[in-house]
């Protein structure tokens, strides 16, 4: 039987500076827009399930569409399998109000703008009648939430671009 033995790790001189002294503090790391894009829905959904559905029950029928994020290839798979389509909106409320059939929200953060992919949904999605907006953050959404709810949005407005 061998017996193993550790390495011993070499310590620093004792009138060395300390590991890491000189060096520039590092700047915390900036949220991705994907994140940033997260907390502004999250927001919107804590909204839509707080008070909110006391003046409107219909937004118990809000839910999101689970396109982004990142997955395991394999889970990717799967889901792509069972119909997961990229580019498909991030939030869906399934309640038909001034003519459309439904509305849609894209959620963009910062400079952000909808990708090809993106833009393909949403115009087919208004091509079929649907109200789609594209909201940069909570407060946009939530208002155009509010405003289709109370009919505020009809057919003979534009969608939100």
């Amino acid at each position: 039987m061998t017996r193993r033995t550790s390495i011993p790790q070499a310590l620093p001189a004792p009138d060395s500076p300390p590991i890491g002294a000189g060096r520039a503090p590092s700047k915390p790391a900036r949220p991705k827009p994907r994140e940033l894009e997260r907390a502004e829905q999250v927001a919107v959904i804590k909204w839509a399930d707080g008070n909110a559905q006391l003046k409107w029950p219909e937004l118990a029928l809000l839910h999101s569409v689970p396109n982004g994020g990142d997955r395991n290839f394999i889970v990717a798979c799967k889901l792509k399998g069972e119909g997961l389509r990229r580019g498909v909106p991030d939030l869906h409320l399934p309640v038909a109000r001034g003519g459309y059939h439904s509305l849609w929200i894209e959620m963009k953060a910062g400079a952000g703008k909808p990708k090809k992919h993106q833009e393909w949904w949403i115009a087919r999605l208004r091509d079929e009648g649907h109200f789609v907006a594209v909201c940069w953050d909570r407060h946009a959404a939530i208002n155009t939430i509010a405003d289709y709810l109370e009919g505020k949005l009809t057919k003979s407005e534009r969608s939100l671009k």
